[in-house]
């Protein structure tokens, strides 16, 4: 019973996505050793998960933690949701050489985990006070590590991802004179992306300004 979904997982992919990634360079193509980076997020996200499904259970002197102090709000995990069912979409697409489909895919893959970090931050923010008062003012740093800076990783690398797919579908759409304005194209809006992120950081996470 156990090999039917492995099985249907060989079928459903071909190869891995360090192998396509080879099989079409640019001039920012990361080698394949460097896609196991998506093997320590998805790592992190796990962590993220296996944390919130621990919460259920832990119970403080006021309520259950999931309920008060609420800082793993609904909307993340809808968020979350949408993300890895894109996330899946993209990864088939990606496995069948669609490139510029799964590029769109991947931006609005990292809009809904921005939008996960920033819930992440409110929430925490506004409860933060509880924890410490609840004494458990280590979940503060839980969250900070386990939750807000692992989907900052996740989007973060998302973003490089973005503009791998999105170099390599410019690559074989414009003529071969026009090809190197393909890598300069992404490596702005890559720029351009870490610098927003970058902002984010200074503003939430450091800061703490919310105006």
């Amino acid at each position: 019973m156990v090999s039917v979904p492995i099985k249907v997982l060989i079928e459903l992919f071909k190869k891995s996505t360090a192998q396509i990634s080879d099989e079409n360079p640019s001039e920012f193509t990361p080698a394949s050793p460097t896609f196991f980076i998506w093997g320590l997020v998805y790592t992190w996200q796990l962590v993220f998960l296996v944390y919130s499904i621990v919460n259920i259970w832990r119970k403080t002197d006021d309520a259950f933690l999931y309920i008060h102090p609420y800082t793993l709000h609904a909307a993340i995990f809808i968020l979350f949701i949408v993300n890895m069912l894109l996330n899946s979409f993209s990864l088939i697409l990606w496995d069948r050489f669609q490139f510029g489909l799964p590029a769109s895919v991947i931006y609005v893959m990292l809009a809904t985990i921005v939008g996960t970090c920033v819930l992440d931050h409110i929430f925490l923010w506004q409860q933060r006070w509880n924890f410490i008062q609840l004494n458990i003012s280590g979940d503060i740093w839980a969250m900070r590590f386990v939750a807000l800076n692992g989907h900052a990783a996740y989007s973060a690398w998302l973003l490089v991802a973005a503009s791998l797919n999105l170099t390599i579908w410019l690559k074989r759409k414009l003529p071969m004179n026009f090809e190197g304005w393909a890598a300069t194209f992404s490596l702005t809006l890559l720029s351009i992306g870490f610098l927003k992120i970058l902002y984010f950081h200074l503003k939430w996470l450091i800061l703490g300004l919310h105006g």
